[in-house]
């Protein structure tokens, strides 16, 4: 009866180390998200749009978010919906 109990004692042990798991992980989620936020274009530092323009200048509905320390520009050129990250002096750093 003793080996059963130390049994059932380490799987609830187990699962409570998996609920707590799988909080932080949802957690995390909900931070990482919460880091990245729609901004209205007259909040992007002119550096980041004239560096956007001169790349993108066909680009419309153009759309902007704040994530940590760059400008997440979401827009859609030649029909497809496409997103280009830049830091904060215009430096363009990626495309998706």
């Amino acid at each position: 009866m003793i080996r059963f109990d130390s049994w059932v004692e380490t799987r609830q042990e187990n699962c409570s180390t998996m609920k707590k798991l799988l909080w932080i992980i949802v957690l995390s989620f909900c931070f990482a998200r919460c880091s990245e936020h729609d901004i209205d274009a007259s909040k992007v530092p002119d550096a980041v749009k004239t560096s956007f323009t001169q790349k993108y200048s066909n680009a419309s509905d153009i759309e902007w978010k704040k994530v940590k320390d760059y400008y997440e520009a979401e827009f859609k050129m030649d029909g497809k919906k496409m997103e280009a990250e830049f830091n904060e002096d215009g430096t363009f750093m990626k495309e998706e």
